[in-house]
């Protein structure tokens, strides 16, 4: 009934309460909290026999609710006190979490896209100090250093990431700026930056960038605060403006996050285990 339910409402998430069941990496012997879609059919066809009765029914329909385009499935531990909020709100979630690939529509973008790259800045342009704001010729110009989310044929959202030059430090790693991070108005608040920032986040790793430093404006720092950024000294004259940077971490939750579900390893030896 709630796979169904969740189906039929459109639904991003939907949450089973189980018992303390939880699944192992055979080879690490480390806890798995979160799996992609196609790792989790694998898992049940090969083991779903030797699963107990209730944790494969519901594995099975949150299978099922992914097929119907819920994008995600929680798993949580029903004896945990609090489990609910520990899962939304804990850097490293308490439960399992099963999910499809939640990038789609990310892309590198391309010069068909710089006037729905423009377009989306115009907000920006109006709110902000114009000199801060590429025009379209600079966005062209720049085109590949720029991201964006792409929804029936538009672009809903983007943001330009750069790797600075002559940025490495003793150990090799890199420092990369986040810019010009816009999400279309009718599709604010629905995770949308942040699904933005976490595919930005993974292929910095992946390029050995170990900090983002963003100028942001006052108005709309709080968002990245919210999001790991801590504020630092600016060099800029203009006081409208803070810096804020964030380290990344290569040992961080990536496949943990909810946004970053595709980074989970595709060859994993799994197996069920009962705790407690």
């Amino acid at each position: 009934v709630a796979s169904e339910a969740a189906m039929r409402l459109g639904a991003e998430k939907l949450i089973y309460y189980i018992g303390p069941e939880v699944i192992y990496d055979s080879e690490s012997l480390r806890h798995v909290p979160n799996i992609p879609f196609d790792v989790a059919e694998r898992f049940i066809k090969s083991q779903g026999n030797s699963l107990p009765s209730h944790f494969r029914m519901v594995f099975h329909e949150s299978l099922n609710a992914l097929r119907g385009g819920v994008r995600r499935a929680h798993l949580l531990n029903r004896l945990v006190e609090g489990v609910l909020l520990m899962e939304v709100f804990h850097r490293d979630g308490v439960g399992l979490m099963i999910s499809r690939n939640l990038y789609e529509g990310v892309r590198t973008a391309t010069p068909s896209d710089v006037l729905g790259i423009s377009d989306l800045l115009i907000p920006l342009q109006e709110q902000e100090d114009n000199s801060v704001i590429p025009s379209a010729s600079e966005i062209e110009h720049n085109i590949s250093s720029f991201v964006v989310v792409e929804r029936d044929g538009a672009i809903i959202a983007c943001a330009q990431f750069k790797i600075r030059e002559n940025s490495p430090d003793i150990i090799g790693s890199l420092v990369a700026e986040l810019s010009c991070v816009s999400v279309l108005p009718d599709y604010q608040k629905q995770g949308k930056g942040l699904m933005l920032l976490s595919w930005i986040e993974r292929h910095a790793l992946a390029r050995n960038v170990r900090e983002i430093v963003v100028l942001s404006s006052l108005t709309y720092s709080w968002w990245f605060i919210d999001r790991g950024f801590v504020l630092v000294d600016s060099e800029s004259d203009n006081n409208r403006y803070i810096q804020l940077t964030k380290i990344l971490s290569s040992t961080a939750r990536q496949q943990l996050n909810p946004y970053l579900a595709q980074s989970a390893p595709e060859h994993l030896n799994l197996y069920a285990k009962r705790i407690g």
